[in-house]
């Protein structure tokens, strides 16, 4: 029919379609499409958190395990562990680039020591470098350790340093004795003109402690002295001292055997 135009007329019930772009199209785009299929879910003990935690505990233990035994930090670190079964023997490493004895210290170095001589051990105004050797020695007492202190055989008052490892006493404004020790780490300095032969009780003496099979400084009771690993029968005193000897004495009991330390990579 003329006079009736396609455009703008429309049909009665027919929908008008929406117009293309605009607000709704951007909604209807901006909503996420479902999956068609099923979601697969990972079980929780395959997931990348659950499979790291092993790994995770794994470096926080080796991590430990280094700092617990003093590796990696100081150049003159012994290689040493720090107990014996259940017991502390060592507190750490020293000036001297050996562990520190744990425990109370045995006895204190002579305050009385003056620079006469002792079993025919002399006191010298400097260290003698003819022979110079060291000894390590170690207490316990009914299992427990005691430490040899430090400035045993320097006539007081003694020289000591604060170092960041310890105290270290140096030397003497008198003199020092040709045995003597430097730090609470139990080594025992043998440093003498001459070769000659130097025993245990010597340098026990020089402390001004008795030493006998029944009573060590102050601390009475059977003893049970071992060199190197080895038992020793008969007098501890007559023990002589060799260079990088181990000397253990045990008052009473239980006996303890504790870790020889490393005189490898030392100062000793």
């Amino acid at each position: 029919m003329s006079g009736q135009s396609s455009e703008g007329s429309s049909r009665p019930g027919a929908r008008t379609p929406p117009p293309r772009g605009g607000a709704a199209a951007k909604k209807a785009a901006s909503k996420p499409k479902r999956p068609t299929g099923r979601v697969k879910i990972r079980p929780w003990w395959l997931r990348p958190s659950v499979l790291a935690l092993p790994v995770i505990l794994l470096i926080g233990a080796v991590i430990a395990i280094v700092v617990s035994s003093g590796g990696g930090s100081g150049s003159n670190r012994a290689a040493v562990n720090f107990k014996a079964s259940n017991v502390a023997v060592y507190g750490g490493i020293g000036p001297e680039g050996v562990p520190l004895e744990a425990g109370p210290v045995l006895a204190p170095a002579n305050p009385s020591l003056t620079s006469a001589p002792i079993d025919g051990v002399q006191c010298g105004a400097t260290e003698a470098t003819t022979v110079h050797y060291h000894v390590h020695l170690i207490v316990f007492v009914d299992g427990q350790p005691r430490s040899v202190p430090l400035a045993v055989g320097l006539v007081p008052p003694a020289v000591v340093q604060q170092t960041s490892s310890g105290p270290f006493a140096g030397g003497s404004n008198t003199c020092l004795f040709w045995i003597h020790t430097h730090a609470q780490d139990g080594i025992i300095h043998i440093e003498a003109p001459a070769d000659r032969e130097f025993v245990l009780r010597q340098f026990f003496d020089i402390w001004g402690q008795p030493l006998s099979a029944g009573q060590v400084g102050p601390d009475k009771g059977p003893v049970t002295a071992t060199v190197d690993g080895k038992a020793y029968t008969g007098d501890p005193g007559n023990i002589v001292m060799t260079s990088h000897e181990q000397i253990v004495l045990n008052v009473g009991g239980p006996a303890v055997t504790p870790p020889p330390i490393s005189f490898s990579g030392t100062q000793l």
